[in-house]
């Protein structure tokens, strides 16, 4: 009986409740709805962050081949070489741990369109240097700045349980 009563009694006016901005559709044919885009447009929002994620990927393995003009330039051991690599892949992983949490505050297109230009001028600074600890720390910084698209990017379908987002 206590149940049913608390139940059934008015809620107070929660002041952080009326701030919160439902986001919905304006209706079934909301042309804001991605399930209503035209096709061409669903592949578009698939295939960029995709293709992203692709060349972030491919951004860890292609500083190897230039290992040994990196040894020879910096007159550095293999290791030493590879501390580049290295630690562009540990920014690859501790970068979704600060996107994920910033793509809900501001939105992925904000994402988006911060963490690509970072990938880039991280990776030409790195590549222009003549400084090993230059090279080091925006190699790092390339892949902690380039993988926020790692931890939205799957968010930009629907699951395929609903429908999938190309049909």
């Amino acid at each position: 009986m206590a149940d049913e009563e608390s139940s059934q009694m008015p809620v107070q006016n929660d002041p952080q409740a009326e701030k919160t901005i439902a986001l919905d559709w304006d209706g079934p044919t909301d042309p804001g709805n991605p399930q209503k885009w035209p096709k061409w447009k669903k592949i578009i929002h698939t295939v960029i962050p995709a293709l992203y994620a692709f060349v972030l990927t491919v951004g860890i393995s292609t500083f190897v081949p230039g290992l040994p003009f990196v040894m020879r330039h910096f007159n550095i051991s293999r290791e030493v070489a590879l501390l580049p690599v290295s630690l562009y892949t540990i920014g690859f992983t501790i970068g979704p741990l600060f996107a994920a949490p910033l793509s809900e505050m501001y939105g992925r297109r904000t994402l988006y369109w911060t963490n690509l230009p970072m990938l880039i001028i991280f990776n030409a600074i790195a590549g222009a240097t003549d400084s090993l600890a230059v090279l080091i720390v925006f190699r790092f910084l390339a892949g902690l700045g380039g993988s926020g698209v790692l931890a939205v990017g799957a968010g930009n379908g629907l699951p395929h349980s609903q429908g999938g987002f190309i049909d």
